[in-house]
C-alpha cells in the first residue's frame, strides 16, 4: 500500500460536483444543437451526460430501507448513458444503430443486480460484472470513433479515441483494485481510490462533453463549407464545387487515367422562362439536375455552372463511354414532362463531350466540350458533338 500524498477528500462532494457539471453539460450541448440537423444525436448526447450525472445523485443518497433500489437506479442510469452516447455517435455519424449492442450494454447491470444483488448478495461480483458492461461500451465506442464522417473531423475522433483508451486503463485498474484482482503494489488507500476514480471519469466525461460541442462546431463549419461550393436552387456543386471535387476525384486516379468532360446545355431555356415564368424555369432547372445526378452515378462529379449550364466528370472513362452515356442522358432529358400551370414543358438538351488526360486542367477539357456543345446548339440542338480531338484519341 502506498502512503497518503494529499490531504483526503470527501467522495460525496466530488460526486455532487461531478452530476452538477455534467447536467449543465448536458444543458449546453443540448442548446448548442438546437438548431443543427443533427439535433438527433446531440438530444442522445445531452441524454447520456444528463444520465451519467443523475447515477451520481443516486450515489449521494443514504437511505438503508432502499438502498438495493437505489443501487439499482445507480447501475441502470449509468448503462443507459453509455448506450445514449453510443446511439449519438451512430446518429451523428449516419451511421444504423446496433441495437444488439445497445440491449447488451444496458441488459448487463440489469443482470448484475438480478443476480447478484437480489438473488445472491455478492458486491464483488455485482461490481465485475456491471463493470464489463462499460468496457464493451469503451469497445464500442472505440469503434465508432475509427472512422470519422468527415475528413475535418477526423482530430476530433482521433482525440476522443485516446481518451476512451486512458479510461479503459482507469476502469481496469479501479475496478481490478476495488476487488483485489491486482498485485498489492497497484492499490491505494481506499479513501484515495475512490478520488482517483471519481476524478478520472470527470476528466474522461468532460473530455466527451468538449468533443460532443467541438463535433457540433465542426459540423457547421463543414455546412459552411457546402454551402459555399453548392448550387441554391439544384444541390448540385457550383464552379467553386466542380474545381474542388475534380481536383479530389483526379486525386485518386492514377497519372494517365482517362475522364470525359460533359458540358450541358437546356435548349431554349429564355424562351421557357418567357412562355411559362420563371418559377417553372426553377423546376425544369430542378428536374434536369435530378435527371444527371440520376444517370450519372455516385462516381461523377455533376455541377451547374451557369444559368441553364451544366457540366459533368466521368472519372476514368474513355470516349465511348462517355458517348454512350451523353447519348441516353439526351434522350432520357427528352422523354421529361413538366407540368405547369400554363401547360407541360418538355425540355431538351444539347451536349458536348471532351477527353481530360493526365496532363490536361479541367478548364482546357471544359474549353473544348464547351466547343462541341456550341456546335450541337448551331446543328439543330438535341444532339451530342463530340470534341475532334477526343474523337481521335
Amino acid at each position: 500500500m502506498i502512503d497518503p500524498v494529499f490531504p483526503a477528500i470527501d467522495t460525496a462532494t466530488l460526486a455532487l460536483a461531478r452530476a452538477i457539471i455534467q447536467l449543465t453539460l448536458a444543458g449546453l450541448v443540448i442548446w448548442t444543437g438546437s438548431r443543427d440537423e443533427q439535433r438527433a444525436g446531440t438530444r442522445w448526447w445531452a441524454a447520456g451526460l444528463a444520465l451519467h450525472g443523475i447515477s451520481l445523485l443516486f450515489y449521494l443518497v443514504r437511505y438503508a430501507p432502499l438502498d438495493s433500489l437505489i443501487t439499482a437506479a445507480n447501475h441502470l442510469t449509468l448503462g443507459l448513458s453509455s448506450a445514449c452516447f453510443l446511439i449519438g455517435f451512430w446518429r451523428f455519424g449516419h451511421r444504423p444503430v446496433q441495437h444488439a449492442l445497445v440491449v447488451l450494454i444496458v441488459a448487463i447491470p440489469a443482470i448484475s443486480l438480478l443476480v447478484w444483488e437480489w438473488w445472491m448478495p455478492i458486491a464483488r461480483w455485482r461490481i465485475l460484472l456491471t463493470a464489463s458492461s462499460q468496457l464493451i461500451f469503451l469497445a464500442a465506442l472505440q469503434a465508432v470513433l475509427a472512422s470519422a464522417p468527415r475528413r475535418e473531423m477526423a482530430g476530433i475522433y482521433r482525440v476522443l479515441r485516446v481518451c476512451s483508451i486512458a479510461y479503459a486503463l482507469l476502469l481496469f485498474w479501479a475496478y481490478g483494485s476495488l476487488v483485489e484482482l491486482l498485485p498489492t503494489a497497484a492499490r491505494v488507500p481506499p479513501g484515495y481510490h475512490g478520488v482517483l476514480f471519481s476524478v478520472g471519469s470527470m476528466l474522461f466525461l468532460l473530455a466527451l462533453a468538449v468533443g460532443f460541442l467541438a463535433l457540433q462546431y465542426a459540423q457547421l463549419a463543414c455546412r459552411h463549407a457546402d454551402q459555399a461550393r453548392t448550387d441554391w436552387l439544384t444541390g448540385l456543386l457550383n464552379r467553386r464545387g466542380l474545381a474542388q471535387g475534380a481536383e479530389e476525384t483526379r486525386a485518386r486516379l492514377p497519372d494517365d487515367a482517362t475522364s470525359a468532360v460533359l458540358a450541358l446545355d437546356i435548349d431554349r431555356f429564355k424562351a421557357v422562362n418567357d412562355r411559362y415564368g420563371h418559377a417553372a424555369g426553377d423546376r425544369v432547372l430542378r428536374v434536369i439536375a435530378w435527371e444527371l445526378t440520376r444517370s450519372a452515378g455516385p462516381d461523377a462529379v455533376v455541377a451547374r455552372v451557369g444559368g441553364e449550364e451544366f457540366q459533368v466528370l466521368m472519372p476514368d472513362t474513355d470516349i465511348d463511354r462517355a458517348t454512350r452515356f451523353a447519348e441516353a442522358l439526351r434522350e432520357g432529358c427528352s422523354r421529361l414532362e413538366i407540368s405547369t400551370h400554363s401547360g407541360a414543358i418538355r425540355p431538351t438538351v444539347s451536349i458536348g463531350v471532351s477527353l481530360l488526360t493526365g496532363h490536361q486542367t479541367l478548364d482546357d477539357a471544359a474549353r473544348r466540350a464547351d466547343a462541341a456543345l456550341y456546335r450541337a446548339k448551331d446543328a439543330g440542338r438535341d444532339r451530342v458533338e463530340i470534341d475532334p480531338a477526343a474523337g481521335s484519341a
